[in-house]
């Protein structure tokens, strides 16, 4: 398990987490890539949630390198958001 800012490619595993019940049956996650100035969403799709939970994870899969951030929302209200890097190994 790798916790940080800094992975290389490949799947990792991202873990939401709330002070307070979600409140939610699903969230909604956003995957935006940050080139400069320039944003362009990569990928949305919705994770199991569950109403009294307050912690929820899902894969995210990385095969291109850059910045990206990384946003979960419940609804219209965004509930976390985390900017990471993806480094090329080879």
């Amino acid at each position: 398990m790798n916790c940080g800012k800094v992975f290389t490619t490949g799947d990792l595993t991202g873990v939401i987490s709330s002070k307070t019940a979600f409140e939610a049956d699903s969230l909604t996650v956003r995957i935006t890539k940050i080139d400069g100035e320039k944003k362009k969403l990569e990928k949305t799709f919705s994770i199991q949630a569950g109403r009294e939970k307050l912690k929820a994870n899902t894969t995210l899969q990385f095969y291109n390198s850059g910045r990206y951030l990384v946003e979960a929302n419940k609804g219209d209200e965004k509930i976390a958001e985390g900017t990471i890097e993806v480094r090329d190994t080879y």
